[in-house]
């Protein structure tokens, strides 16, 4: 649940009016400036320039940060006319600060105005969370976005679709990066997928969905032989009766979301704790190809916990039974185990 699926909304533009220009200006000419955009918008921060009178001269300046200077002068506009001035942005739209200096001659005077502003292309955020950070039963979450916090709307729904709760929560403007507590409390159904739409403190928002729910195949261990991976023939309807059990469980639940099958292979402690883990993840593939080779479609993913997915805690070269195992499991993300354990490297079957 690391790397969660993003889907991104358009939020309200970002307007500043430049309305301390003064009566004349603002009867002669309208500024607006809009000084963040989505980069999936394909446009650019700009200022809008609409003119209501003849103009002798109108003149702007846009000093950046670096000292860099871009000047626009136009001379005798007519009434009507109307412009746009692209802010000059890195290539790849990264925020910049903006001195804005504007000086308008009508009517024989000229006025002059300086504002300040930041500018940006807005690129799809970073999100932050993690497995172990999502409470179902508890009915909380911590998540972490690159961009400034402020207000998150979620909503939980069941299997079916149904939603089972609905909230929104404010935070004020919480820094990038920080960790933000989102609360829809314990609920009667099954959550099954949280909808999340974060805000920023510019008005974008952007969607986030979530996929807590997975379900463990209950199983028959399959017996190997020591030091091998190989599935003996008299093991095989032990894989079959999970297979089974596995195409009810996507007959109910696969119109839903992408379903995928995850298979961790662990061992006991007898041995080098290298070979053990060599071994587990040798045993979690075949197992997996066994399940392709009957026909599984969906995505299936194996890995090699060793000695670090021990289900009774030993001693080390303590032959315990209920840690020779594998586990099935069924979910859209992959699965969390034991808190602190080292991340897991899943490895895709053809």
């Amino acid at each position: 649940m690391t790397r969660a699926p993003l889907t991104f909304g358009l939020s309200l533009f970002f307007f500043v009016a430049l309305a301390a220009l003064g009566t004349a200006w603002a009867d002669a000419v309208e500024f607006t400036l809009k000084n963040k955009v989505l980069a999936s918008e394909g446009t650019r921060p700009h200022i809008a320039l609409k003119v209501n009178e003849r103009l002798d001269s109108l003149f702007v300046r846009l000093e950046r940060e670096d000292g860099q200077k871009f000047d626009h002068r136009y001379q005798r506009v007519e009434a009507g006319g109307s412009t746009r001035i692209d802010i000059p942005l890195p290539r790849d739209g990264a925020a910049r600060h903006f001195k804005a200096i504007f000086e308008i001659g009508v009517g024989g005077e000229t006025m002059r105005h300086e504002t300040e502003f930041d500018a940006e292309i807005v690129h799809p955020p970073q999100f932050t969370v993690r497995a172990e950070d999502v409470n179902v039963d508890g009915g909380f979450l911590t998540l972490a976005m690159s961009r400034v916090i402020s207000r998150v709307e979620v909503e939980v729904f069941d299997a079916s679709g149904r939603r089972l709760a609905q909230r929104s929560q404010s935070y004020g403007v919480l820094p990038a990066g920080a960790a933000a507590e989102v609360l829809w409390g314990p609920t009667e159904g099954e959550v099954f997928r949280v909808a999340l739409k974060v805000h920023d403190a510019d008005g974008f928002h952007f969607g986030l969905e979530l996929f807590p729910w997975r379900y463990d195949i209950p199983h028959e261990e399959v017996v190997f032989a020591s030091g091998s991976a190989e599935i003996a023939k008299a093991e095989r309807p032990k894989i079959d009766a999970s297979i089974a059990t596995l195409r009810d469980v996507l007959r109910r639940m696969g119109t839903q979301a992408n379903l995928k099958l995850y298979i961790a292979g662990a061992t006991d402690t007898v041995g080098p704790a290298a070979a053990n883990l060599k071994l587990s993840a040798a045993r979690a593939r075949a197992i997996g190809r066994y399940f392709r080779a009957k026909g599984i479609r969906i995505p299936i993913f194996t890995t090699g916990l060793g000695e670090q997915g021990l289900k009774v805690a030993t001693a080390d070269e303590v032959d315990e039974v209920q840690n020779r195992r594998a586990d099935y499991i069924v979910a859209v993300e992959p699965p969390a185990f034991s808190p602190g354990a080292p991340p897991v490297q899943w490895q895709r079957i053809p």
